[in-house]
Parts: structure tokens; sequence; C-alpha cells
């Protein structure tokens, strides 16, 4: 091309092309892997996430069978249902002699009575 300071070559015009291309080009690979690693840690995220969901399924369809078993309603009958079984012998703790269960009443709060003139200041000044 011509002589004068401001003159580029076909070559030099090329090469500043090539790194203007390989910067944006730089420029999309590194979003991409913001993208990919912000995907990996979703996934992660997400495993995690189903492990404990897996967990937790397992736990509640073990407690689901106990309940629809047998044994639970041999459990239930024998401790909360006070039920026996036909041979067993049922043992029934009592209190020695002399012993008298003390009742201890708890007193009911009373309320007293405030006046206006106090509720106004507390709510005013804030005491």
């Amino acid at each position: 091309m011509g002589n004068g300071p401001l003159q580029i070559s076909r070559k030099q015009f090329i090469v500043a092309g090539m790194i203007i291309l390989f910067v944006f080009l730089m420029m999309d690979l590194n979003s991409r892997l913001t993208e990919m690693s912000h995907q990996n840690a979703q996934r992660d995220r997400m495993q995690t996430e189903a492990v404990d969901l897996m967990r937790t399924e397992a736990a509640l369809q073990s407690q689901i069978d106990y309940a629809t078993s047998d044994l639970a309603v041999e459990d239930w009958a024998r401790e909360q249902g006070r039920m026996q079984k036909p041979g067993d012998k049922v043992i029934v703790p009592l209190p020695g002699e002399g012993v008298m269960p003390t009742l201890e009443a708890t007193p009911t709060p009373t309320l007293t009575p405030v006046p206006k003139w106090q509720i106004w200041r507390v709510l005013i000044l804030g005491e």
C-alpha cells in the first residue's frame, strides 16, 4: 500500500482481524465454561436432593410396612390397649401401704386491673 505512517499492510490487517476473532472466541469459551460450572453445581445439588428424597422414601416405606404388619397391631394392643394374650400373666403394681398420693393444686392467676392512665403512659412513653 502507501508509505504513510498510518498505512496498514494487508498482512497486519489480517493478523489484527485474527486477534480480534481470537479474543471473541476466548470470551465465548469463558462464558460457556462459566455456564457449564453453574450447571454442574446445580446437577450436584439435584443429585444430593434426589438421594435425600430416596432415603426419606425408604424410611417412610419401612414405617408403612411396620404400621401395616401384625407386629404393630400386637405392640399397640399390649402397650396402649392394655390387652393380653391367652396364657399371659398380667402384673399390676400397687402402691405400698400408707402411701397417699399428694395432689398439688396449681394456683390460678388472677388478673389485676391496670388503670387506663398507666396504659396510655406505657404506649406514649414506651416505659
